[in-house]
C-alpha cells in the first residue's frame, strides 16, 4: 500500500502547487477516516458482536468506558485523546 505522500505525489502535476496541496489534504482525510474505521472496528468487535453477528443495540455507556480505559492503559496520553475523538466521531 502506498503511503499518503506517495499517493499525493502520484495524483497530480508538481507544476500546480494548489492541486498538490488539495491532493495532500484529501489524502490526509482518507488516512484519518481509515484510523477512525480501525478504532470503530476494534470497539465494535469487542463489545457489539454476539455469536459472530454485529448487534449495536447491545452497546452501553459502560462498554465505551471499558474500551477507552483499556486503550488509555496501553497508549500515550496523546493517543488516548485520539481514541476518544475517533469514537466520538463515529458515534
Amino acid at each position: 500500500m502506498a503511503t499518503c505522500g506517495a499517493r499525493a505525489r502520484a495524483s497530480g502535476s508538481h507544476s500546480d502547487p494548489e492541486q498538490a496541496t488539495d491532493a495532500v489534504a484529501s489524502c490526509a482525510r482518507i488516512d484519518i477516516l481509515l484510523r477512525y474505521e480501525s478504532t470503530a472496528r476494534g470497539f465494535l468487535g469487542e463489545h457489539a458482536v454476539r455469536e459472530g453477528v454485529l448487534v449495536p443495540q447491545l452497546l452501553t455507556g459502560a462498554d465505551v468506558k471499558a474500551f477507552l480505559l483499556c486503550e488509555c492503559g496501553r497508549v500515550s496520553a496523546g493517543s488516548a485523546k485520539g481514541r476518544v475523538a475517533e469514537l466520538r466521531a463515529r458515534c
